[in-house]
């Protein structure tokens, strides 16, 4: 399955495959993305995988250790020691997007969002309705879009749709059916590489 994808999607990959008790690090996800929408107080993190992922015994080492490994993936950042920044790597959200284009053969956005959500990552607000994107997703794909990488598009008659939450530079909150990749960057600069590349560069 999914053979020709990079490190950082094959890990996420590995990590929601795991069965009970082993799923602890994608659980984590799920619970830091169902927490809040933008930004995580990593006390409350702590406080909220206590009461939720409760058959893993968290400890500040053992969160460190998490965040720690979904920042090198791209799944998310830290402002600080205290504070997670829950919006993707732009480059990841891209590759998602691409594998999904080429395994699937298909740019339906709204099938695209449940499919990154059953085989790699947390992606979808839980609520009633029209599926909505997490807040975070959203602001990195709106970068992507900005950036002229990406475009996506809304489709009366489509099967499936996925609600876009506004962001700071769209006030507007539209429904979305089809998505179209511009192209990623031969040489990116460092910002819109995975951090695992740089790494490795910097070994070299």
């Amino acid at each position: 399955m999914l053979p020709d994808i990079s490190f950082e999607l094959r890990l996420l990959l590995h990590i929601n495959l795991q069965p009970y008790p082993q799923d602890h690090l994608r659980k984590a996800q799920d619970v830091a993305f169902d927490t809040a929408s933008r930004t995580l107080q990593r006390d409350l993190l702590e406080t909220n995988l206590k009461g939720e992922v409760d058959y893993i015994n968290w400890n500040r080492t053992k969160i460190n250790a998490w965040y720690r490994l979904m920042e090198g993936i791209g799944v998310l950042s830290f402002a600080d020691s205290r504070e997670l920044i829950l919006s993707p790597r732009p480059v990841l959200l891209y590759k998602l997007l691409e594998t999904f284009r080429d395994t699937e053969n298909s740019t339906d956005f709204g099938a695209a969002i449940p499919w990154i959500e059953d085989h790699f990552m947390s992606a979808l607000n839980t609520r009633p309705g029209t599926p909505r994107l997490h807040q975070g997703i959203t602001d990195t794909l709106q970068v992507l879009i900005d950036e002229d990488l990406l475009s996506v598009r809304g489709m009366s008659d489509a099967r499936h749709e996925i609600e876009l939450p506004s962001t700071q530079s769209r006030q507007e909150e539209p429904t979305v059916t089809e998505f179209e990749l511009h192209g990623w960057p031969n040489n990116p600069p460092a910002s819109k590489r995975h951090l695992f590349d740089r790494f490795m560069e910097g070994a070299l």
